[in-house]
C-alpha cells in the first residue's frame, strides 16, 4: 500500500513535469509565430514589393514580365488583409491563446509569400525584362530571392516544430494525468484502490489468527466447525 502511494507522488511529479514542458512548447510557439511574421513581411516589403507598382491597392501592378500577372496579384491584394491579421495576432498572442489555430495561420501567410518569391524567381530566370533589368542585376535579384525563399522554408520548418512540440507536450500532460491521482482515469489511484483492498484482506485474515478471551490461561485446543 505504501508502494502504491509512493508511486502515486512520483506520478504526480510526472504531472508537474509535464505542464513545465507544456508551457515551455508554448512560450516556443509563441516566439515562433512572432518571428514568423518578422520574416514573412520582411521579405515581402523589402524584395517582393519593389517588383509592384502599387503593392497596396486592389491592383497591385506586376512590374517584372514573363510571370504569371493575375496569379502575383490576387496573392498580394490577399496578403494586405492577412498579413495585417498576422501583424495584430503578434500584439496579442499569448500562451493560452489557441497557438495552433495561430501557427496554421501563419503557415497560410508563409507559403503565400513563398509562392511569390518563387514566381518571381521563374520570370527573373526567363530575363524577358533584360533591356530593363542588366543581366548582372537580374543575376543578384535571383540570388536575393533565392536566399529569401530559404528563410521562408526555415519558417515552414520552425511552424511544423512548434506545432508538433505542443501536441507532443499535451499528449505528455494526457499520460501523465493517467499516471498520476486525482484524474477522471488514473492508473495511481486504481493502484492505491487495489493495494488498500489487499491491505484490509490481510489485517482480515491476521484477525482471525488472534484467540480472545475473558480469563487468562493456556489454550489447550480449538474445536472448530464451519461457519
Amino acid at each position: 500500500y505504501e508502494a502504491a502511494l509512493a508511486g502515486s507522488a512520483q506520478g504526480d511529479s510526472g504531472v508537474r513535469d509535464a505542464e513545465n514542458g507544456l508551457k515551455n512548447a508554448q512560450n516556443a510557439a509563441v516566439t515562433t509565430f512572432k518571428s514568423t511574421y518578422t520574416s514573412a513581411s520582411g521579405i515581402l516589403f523589402s524584395t517582393v514589393d519593389q517588383f509592384f507598382a502599387n503593392p497596396n491597392t486592389t491592383i497591385p501592378g506586376v512590374r517584372i514580365g514573363g510571370t504569371d500577372t493575375q496569379l502575383l496579384n490576387s496573392t498580394r491584394v490577399r496578403l494586405q488583409k492577412s498579413l495585417k491579421a498576422f501583424q495584430h495576432q503578434t500584439t496579442v498572442i499569448i500562451n493560452t491563446s489557441d497557438l495552433t489555430a495561430a501557427l496554421n495561420e501563419a503557415e497560410v501567410v508563409v507559403k503565400d509569400v513563398q509562392l511569390l518569391t518563387d514566381t518571381m524567381i521563374v520570370g527573373l530566370n526567363r530575363r524577358s525584362d533584360s533591356k530593363i533589368v542588366p543581366e548582372e542585376e537580374t543575376r543578384a535579384l535571383i540570388a536575393t530571392f533565392s536566399s529569401a525563399r530559404s528563410s521562408l522554408v526555415a519558417s515552414l520548418a520552425a511552424i511544423d516544430n512548434a506545432r508538433s512540440g505542443l501536441t507532443s507536450a499535451n499528449e505528455s500532460i494526457t499520460r501523465s494525468k493517467i499516471s498520476s491521482t486525482g484524474g477522471a482515469v488514473s492508473s495511481a489511484d486504481a493502484q492505491i484502490k487495489i493495494a488498500l483492498g489487499s491491505l484490509r484482506s490481510a489485517q482480515a485474515n491476521y484477525e482471525k489468527t488472534l484467540v480472545r478471551s475473558p480469563i487468562t490461561g493456556v489454550v489447550n485446543a480449538l474445536y472448530l466447525k464451519t461457519g
